[in-house]
């Protein structure tokens, strides 16, 4: 699924898609890529950041378009879309 990510709380966030908003768990797994270094800026490119990096960045005001593979409805991997 792609959208626009928003924070839940501590452990979820809300995918916005075409098909309406889908809230997704967060686990201490989760992939997190960051292409332009607003969640983490660490190491090369894309950058490997964590959930709980994730959720502070979005609650901070950053933008974040992803790419967010779930299974059994947590997110597994999370991957920064830049949009032209």
């Amino acid at each position: 699924m792609t959208g626009r990510l928003s924070p839940v709380g501590k452990e979820s966030v809300v995918v916005d898609t075409s098909d309406g908003p889908h809230e997704v768990h967060l686990t201490a797994d989760t992939v997190v890529l960051d292409t332009q270094g607003s969640v983490c800026d660490k190491g090369a490119v894309p950058h490997r950041c964590t959930s709980e990096q994730l959720v502070k960045a979005l609650k901070a005001g950053v933008t974040f378009e992803a790419k967010v593979l779930i299974t059994d409805g947590d997110a597994v991997k999370i991957e920064e879309i830049v949009r032209d």
